[in-house]
């Protein structure tokens, strides 16, 4: 197994890690992450289009089992046209 002092941390890692967290910010939009970043953890994320480009991924109370929290409110996560994140919204 190769490893290597990360110069940010100072902490080992293994030539592994380095390849796994290249290959994240390789060639993904903003979008692509935090669909990428959810799937991890076992929560299946499809994003709502919109005529201008724009799109969302909403999370909502019940939609999976690892969403929870007050019924009627939910979260909306913004990226413009070409996937580039904008703001995240709460709604009641």
């Amino acid at each position: 197994m190769k490893v290597y002092i990360d110069e940010e941390s100072g902490q080992w890692k293994t030539q592994e890690y380095k390849e796994k967290i290249n290959n994240m910010k390789e060639d993904k939009t903003d979008l692509q992450r935090f669909i990428a970043l959810y799937k991890s953890v076992g929560i299946e994320l499809e994003p709502e289009d919109f005529k201008d480009g724009s799109s969302s991924l909403v999370l909502e109370v019940g939609a999976h089992e690892k969403i929870d929290g007050y019924f009627c409110f939910f979260t909306s996560i913004d990226f413009d046209k070409d996937g580039k994140f904008i703001e995240q919204r709460v709604y009641e």
